[in-house]
């Protein structure tokens, strides 16, 4: 089988990410978020006070980055960021009033962009295509 740069996994997997990562900005500057703030906000929602550093981990993104992200997520009053009380060397994160409320609005921007990816899927396509994602990224994390 010979190599073909645009029928192979990574030229597809790669494009589809970007055209999805425009497209989510784009839904989400119209609720006056930025890219990476709805995976944390999700985080929060699921468990508030977090440390900095497990959520930079759970998001999978640089120290720095979740620094830069948490500063205008701060700016726009969704968290605030307070030192825990045992160990001052640890920042922990906590939603706003702002933060709890916007959960709605992010589902239903989340759930917009859900739909357009999926629009031409039937439940067995969907769900063939979710068990070939999960088993390659088996596949990556036993190497």
């Amino acid at each position: 089988m010979n190599y073909n740069r645009e029928d192979s996994l990574n030229f597809l997997l790669t494009k589809v990410i970007k055209l999805r990562r425009k497209k989510l900005h784009t839904l989400l500057s119209e609720i006056d978020m930025h890219p990476g703030q709805h995976a944390i906000l999700y985080l929060l929602w699921e468990e508030d006070g977090q440390t900095q550093k497990a959520l930079c981990t759970k998001v999978m993104i640089k120290p720095s980055s979740t620094t830069v992200v948490l500063q205008r997520m701060e700016k726009n009053g969704l968290v605030t960021r307070e030192m825990d009380l045992e160990d001052k060397r640890i920042s922990r994160v906590y939603l706003t009033d702002k933060g709890k409320a916007i959960k709605p609005m992010v589902d239903q921007t989340l759930k917009t962009m859900e739909e357009k990816c999926y629009k031409d899927f039937n439940e067995k396509d969907l769900e063939a295509f979710k068990s070939f994602l999960k088993r390659i990224e088996k596949n990556l994390e036993d190497e």
